[in-house]
């Protein structure tokens, strides 16, 4: 039984989305800065995105329950 609100299609959509745009960014970083150089920045970039995400829902939640 899936419980209302359990599966939001707009938030699943929103994470392939970012996902999909940090494998694009570095495929290009990695190909065109180098591999090691390209890897670093794809994931200084990754951790950018994901902290943000993390930070942004948290904030929504806290509005519905403080």
């Amino acid at each position: 039984m899936v419980r209302e609100g359990l599966l939001n299609p707009f938030e699943i959509g929103a994470i392939i989305v970012i996902v999909s745009f940090l494998n694009f960014i570095g495929y290009f970083l990695v190909k065109y800065v180098g591999s090691k150089r390209g890897i670093l920045l794809t994931a200084i970039l990754g951790g950018l995105i994901s902290s943000t995400a993390v930070a942004w829902i948290y904030a929504s939640r806290s509005k519905e329950s403080p």
